[in-house]
């Protein structure tokens, strides 16, 4: 990668210092989380991590669906807990991104994936649907799990696919902490396009505890969006 490409993708108001995670460039940080400033990447992503870090009590195996340019994997980059981190997406600028700036940092404990999975918002090129696809880690290898504003831009068939794809990555007594988005549903338990998917809670606790996932806590709305936690 040349200076002038690498510059792109940096944000260096702040500067770029040796053994420091750098920021992400405005438009990467858009395009991969629709944050418009860096204020807001840097809170989102201090509000993930710490949603995550609550149930760390032991050395854990993690796994983020839709890693974006690691909002959340930077807070937990310096968490000795975190024995792996695995993260995945469907933007293969995000994930050059974390395999440049983040992963040296974890010590080879963070692994970054990309799956060019079709989504008619964010990967419209992609050439594998959400039904063909397997999350990347073992099955039964993964303590927490987490989607920040996932579940948010998928249709039906394909939540319903990842919640048992995650069901199948967890551990017994593993967790799923997830955001959807439930404020503009009418008489609807699910409507939208993948620009913006609504959800009821008791459907999607539904959908989740079929796929091997009861709800374990509803933790109310963060940022626009409803928190729910369901334990294997």
């Amino acid at each position: 990668m040349s200076t002038s490409q690498a510059a792109e993708l940096l944000f260096t108001k702040y500067g770029v210092y040796e053994g420091v995670i750098p920021y992400p460039s405005v438009d990467l940080m858009k395009e991969a989380s629709g944050a418009l400033a860096l204020e807001d990447f840097l809170v989102i992503g201090d509000i993930w991590s710490q949603l995550v870090q609550r149930y760390l009590y032991q050395p854990s195996n993690i796994l983020d669906i839709g890693c974006g340019c690691g909002r959340a994997a930077r807070f937990l980059v310096p968490n000795a807990f975190v024995q792996s981190y695995t993260g995945f997406d469907v933007l293969p600028a995000a994930i050059n991104w974390d395999q440049q700036y983040i992963r040296p940092y974890s010590r080879g404990r963070f692994a970054f994936v990309h799956c060019d999975v079709y989504n008619g918002h964010y990967n419209p090129t992609g050439i594998l649907r959400c039904s063909e696809y397997s999350f990347p880690v073992s099955s039964g290898s993964v303590d927490i799990a987490y989607a920040a504003s996932v579940f948010t831009h998928l249709l039906e068939a394909d939540c319903e696919h990842y919640l048992v794809e995650t069901a199948r990555a967890l551990r017994p007594g593993g967790r799923l902490i997830a955001s959807i988005h439930d404020q503009q549903l009418g008489e609807s338990a699910f409507l939208g396009s993948e620009a913006r998917i609504d959800i009821h809670p008791d459907y999607f606790a539904e959908k989740a505890s079929a796929a091997g996932l009861p709800l374990e806590s509803n933790l109310g709305y963060v940022l626009g969006q409803r928190i729910m936690v369901f334990k294997k």
